[in-house]
């Protein structure tokens, strides 16, 4: 018998009830219980960002100058681009058969990844 350290984890199974499909799945309530807090937070971190880039476009007249100043623009306009995929995700009404849970961990892991692009650079703006 085989010793594991924390709970062992399956996939979620699919059953299918009176014609409707159903995910065995950790998930607690529906996606649109998730979607008030992501739409938020992104809608806060959207509009610093686009304010950051207005600003910075004003400041010198001329949005690149060189190559620390495209690194910057491109991380931030990386971030501003999944941040809006994300947006678009989370704020999607129908899913189809696909599993929320799973649906919902992948459009988490774009908007930390957009959130993370988005400070690093941020980060790399205030360093050079």
């Amino acid at each position: 018998m085989r010793h594991t350290d924390g709970p062992v984890r399956h996939a979620p199974r699919l059953s299918v009830h009176e014609g409707s499909a159903h995910y065995d799945h950790p998930m607690h309530g529906e996606l649109k219980d998730y979607r008030q807090p992501m739409v938020t937070s992104m809608g806060i971190l959207l509009g610093f960002l686009l304010n950051f880039l207005a600003g910075w476009g004003i400041r010198t007249g001329q949005a690149v100058e060189d190559f620390a100043d495209g690194l910057i623009l491109g991380t931030v306009v990386l971030a501003v681009a999944g941040m809006l995929v994300t947006l678009l995700r989370i704020l999607r009404a129908d899913l189809g058969s696909r599993d929320p849970a799973l649906y919902y961990r992948d459009t988490l892991r774009l908007y930390v990844a957009s959130v993370g692009f988005a400070f690093a650079g941020l980060v790399v703006g205030i360093l050079l």
